[in-house]
């Protein structure tokens, strides 16, 4: 056995052309099918059942190593654990051995303690560097990890780049995300480390994995620590328990060092944890996600695979486990859980979609990793995705998501549609244009918040942060178009409103699923209604006269008046509404807007003898535009989503009274202008404003 030189128990001084490990993935070739019971067991020469000196065991596992490297890369791996299970089967510190599908050779020492050799995959050189950049509804039941610490972990020491690189881009997204680390130091995955592991909302862990039997005929699921086997731990009163009670077994793995002048792959024993372990010592929090980048950790083909050890994590509150079904390699793995995470957060940092994308569940973004060949091997190895049964809702991203917004004007509110998970209490914010906007409501798929009709926080971006995890941003869009209804009549009779409208909605194109090209809400129109801040004014002007007999009739048109902005009918005094449908796809608004005003119309008749009469009378009147009385052309959206100008003018009979002649018209016209918007989508804004 190889004895290093340790900090704590960390070996020190590895080679920076050390082979990366990453789990026991596969390394370029086919696995066994896995997750069959163990097969060729064997009875060694020792007797079964009875004690062993750490000396002894210490000797035996030296001499597993060594024939290890003797047999290095001869024949067919199947071949090679037949080899070392007949070896260990041939020494007296073994009661049995045996080959397991998870391609590891395992014997059991006379006490009944288990040595797993990991033969399921000859580390390789550091790759070259994976390139990355510069830093309906939502299903409503999907949740965010409980808590926003963050714990990520390789067992491999000092020196190995790539693995500590992946862990180094997470960190840097996580902690860019609201998300805390813990954890020591790097390759520190030794026992102790483990033992303290607790609260966790995302873990990560890349080590060998593999698996032995017990004396019940019990096959244990193990992943190897960067804790080293020695003399002195040996004799400590906790390992001894913990291996006794199967909690630890011993893993012989190489370590991907090359020894004899880089000839031999060097091997090496550390201690392994099971599930038993996990039950014991490890708990997680509520809608955790734990990833394995380990060999056959998500191999479930039985409970003595790897689902035992998945279990006991769901039972320490894992929400969900995912792990590879058979070997992995290191370009796999590394590119694997890189993406995974970059699309759980919404960090756009790598290999991101054009434009930007918000977070997604893991569900989604597992789905588009096998329709790109991401989440698989060759041979046939599957990156697999276990949810705890017994959380409602389950977990779904790292960072709450914002799929689409509208506002209930009447309400003075706003529902946010998206991923958020369960309400956090407190520890909640909502900004609408930089400013915070007060929470009524928080549902796993819904939000709903008060926001003022004008002024801060009534439009503008719209971001949502859970326990400081920071959603994707969305544009809540508004228009204030003038609208200028005009009738003029006889003379220079004429009445007027003018409409100042408010409008506000969510226009972005959205993706439905990680991955795809942005599109507009393809559903059908949204609803829209004109915000309370809108308003209209009515006036009435001008003077026209008739003759008859040598009689005149005068007739002036006065007042108006500001109307009400009411939010279901127009039946009472002064008054107007605004309703109608946006429909992104298409780019068009359609607009009923009615007003009911007053004016007072006045006539002064003087007959033939020069004597007057003055008569005075309010004149209701009601006007429609988009509706039964005066239908329009769809208002259109340009590309720079601003509205249209335009309009509309027809000819109808004169309100002119006593002024107006057997036949006169009056000319009614509705004008409005182009009309911009604020804050409109932005698809190629920075990363602050631009995740769909």
């Amino acid at each position: 056995m190889r004895r290093a030189e340790f900090f704590g128990t960390i070996p020190v001084g590895l080679s920076v052309l050390a082979a990366i490990l990453i789990g026991c993935g596969g390394g370029g070739g086919g696995g066994s099918t896995g997750g069959g019971p163990t097969t060729g067991t064997s009875t060694a020469g020792g007797t079964t059942g009875g004690t062993i000196s750490p000396a002894a065991r210490i000797a035996a596992i030296t001499a597993v190593e060594e024939k290890a490297k003797e047999i290095g890369n001869t024949g067919t791996r199947a071949s090679q654990n037949a080899a070392l299970a007949a070896y260990m089967a041939s020494r007296p510190e073994f009661e049995a051995s045996g080959v397991d599908l998870t391609e590891c050779a395992w014997g059991r020492f006379k006490d009944g303690r288990i040595l797993i050799v990991a033969n399921n995959r000859t580390p390789q050189p550091t790759p070259a560097a994976i390139a990355t950049s510069t830093i309906t509804r939502a299903p409503s039941n999907l949740d965010l990890p409980n808590t926003t610490q963050a714990r990520l972990l390789h067992s491999f020491g000092l020196g190995f780049d790539a693995g500590q690189s992946v862990i180094s881009d997470l960190s840097t997204w996580l902690k860019a995300n609201g998300y805390t680390m813990a954890g020591g130091a790097e390759g520190d995955a030794r026992v102790n480390t483990l033992k303290q592991v607790s609260g966790d909302g995302f873990f990560y862990f890349n080590t060998h994995g593999g698996r032995g039997r017990n004396r019940n005929g019990h096959d244990l699921f193990a992943m190897q620590s960067s804790t080293l086997v020695s003399d002195a731990i040996e004799g400590l009163p906790e390992f001894q328990q913990d291996l006794d009670s199967s909690a630890l077994v011993y893993m012989t793995a190489r370590n991907g060092e090359k020894i004899l002048g880089g000839l031999v792959d060097d091997w090496d024993t550390r201690y392994a944890i099971t599930a038993n372990f996990v039950e014991k010592y490890m708990s997680f929090g509520k809608n955790s996600l734990l990833y394995f980048n380990v060999c056959y950790s998500g191999n479930t083909a039985n409970q003595e695979a790897a689902g035992g050890f998945i279990f006991a994590c769901q039972k320490k509150g894992a929400g969900v486990v995912m792990g590879w079904t058979k070997t992995i390699s290191s370009n796999t793995g590394f590119h694997a859980v890189r993406f995974l995470t970059d699309r759980l957060l919404g960090a756009n940092v790598f290999e991101p979609e054009t434009p930007k994308q918000r977070p997604f569940d893991w569900k989604s973004v597992l789905e588009q990793m096998k329709a790109k060949g991401i989440a698989a091997e060759p041979w046939g190895s599957e990156l697999a995705a276990y949810p705890s049964p017994a959380n409602d809702p389950i977990l779904g991203s790292l960072a709450p998501s914002i799929m689409n917004m509208f506002v209930v004007e009447g309400q003075d509110t706003l529902v946010i549609g998206g991923a958020f998970g369960a309400d956090p209490g407190t520890d909640r914010l909502v900004t609408v244009g930089g400013t915070p906007v007060t929470v009524k409501t928080w549902e796993p798929g819904t939000i709903t918040c008060t926001i003022p009709a004008s002024g801060a926080g009534s439009s503008g971006d719209v971001v949502v942060r859970s326990k400081n995890r920071r959603s994707n941003t969305v544009q809540l869009s508004d228009w204030r178009m003038p609208v200028l209804y005009r009738w003029v009549d006889v003379g220079s009779l004429q009445r007027q409103i003018a409409f100042d409208l408010h409008f506000r909605a969510d226009l972005h194109a959205l993706r439905l699923k990680p991955g795809e090209t942005p599109k507009p809400w393809s559903f059908g129109p949204l609803p829209l209604a004109a915000a309370k801040d809108s308003t209209a004014t009515s006036s009435a002007t001008g003077t026209a006269f008739a003759t008859s007999g040598g009689s005149r009739w005068d007739v002036t048109w006065t007042g108006g008046a500001p109307l009400a902005y009411s939010f279901t009918s127009v039946d009472d005094g002064n008054s107007f509404l605004c309703f109608g449908s946006v429909d992104p796809a298409l780019k068009q608004i359609k607009l009923t807007l009615r007003g009911r005003a007053d004016h007072v119309m006045t006539t002064v008749f003087t007959d033939a003898e020069g004597h007057k009469t003055t008569q005075s009378q309010t004149i209701t009147y009601d006007t429609a535009f988009g509706g039964a009385e005066f239908q329009v052309p769809v208002l259109t959206l340009d590309s720079q989503f601003r509205i249209v100008g335009g309009a509309v003018t027809k000819t109808t009979d004169s309100h002119g009274g006593a002024a107006a002649t057997s036949g006169a018209t009056a000319t009614v016209r509705w004008t409005w202008p182009l009309t911009p918007a604020s804050s409109p989508p932005d698809a190629t804004s920075a990363r602050s404003r631009g995740r769909r």
